[in-house]
């Protein structure tokens, strides 16, 4: 086949993908003629214990009042028999802003029951939404997005999808409740 003969083969489907790209135009649509939105369903797939060691105050930062929650073990359960032991070590690294909310910021390790270890990336907000400065850790709103950093293989499903989490802590501070949902469309 000679050059010319090729670049009229590739001129003629370019002029073929045009012609149906033009036909398939597609219309914007104003945001008050959007297509209904469905609510996405949440699944829970992991919860644990995360036990706390003594708080860490480093002080008054630019952007607020610094502490670390030293992470000293714990252990979860989940979709199709999952189990893991928190590894001591990691930490939530918390900024209580100006305006009262509490930056959440956990990073820690776990290993599976049969030697997997994943790091958890556990990033939100706490927010006291009462009117008491007082009140107990247990009752305040806490929502997270959990991100997870695991090998290929059998837990490859926890880097493939999108999870929102839900964190109590105990009235004395010394461990968290972490629920963990994957979001479903």
């Amino acid at each position: 086949m000679t050059i010319s003969k090729i670049l009229r083969l590739w001129s003629a489907i370019a002029l073929t993908v045009t012609t149906f790209h033009a036909a398939a135009e597609v219309v914007r649509p104003t945001l008050d003629a959007l297509p209904k939105a469905e609510t996405p369903e949440l699944e829970l797939v992991l919860e644990g214990i995360v036990d706390l060691g003594e708080w860490i105050e480093v002080g008054e930062t630019a952007k607020g009042l610094r502490g670390i929650a030293p992470i000293t073990g714990g252990e979860f359960q989940g979709r199709n028999g999952f189990k893991a032991t928190v590894k001591p070590g990691g930490a939530d690294w918390q900024l209580a802003r100006t305006d009262g909310v509490w930056e959440i910021f956990a990073l820690y390790s776990i290993t599976t029951d049969d030697g997997v270890n994943i790091v958890i990336d556990n990033r939100g907000v706490a927010v006291n939404k009462s009117d008491d400065p007082k009140l107990p850790a247990d009752e305040w709103y806490i929502a997270t997005n959990p991100t997870f950093l695991a090998p290929d293989g059998k837990y490859s499903w926890l880097k493939q999808s999108q999870f929102a989490g839900t964190v109590v802590a105990a009235a004395d501070e010394s461990y968290v409740i972490v629920r963990v949902y994957e979001i479903l469309q």
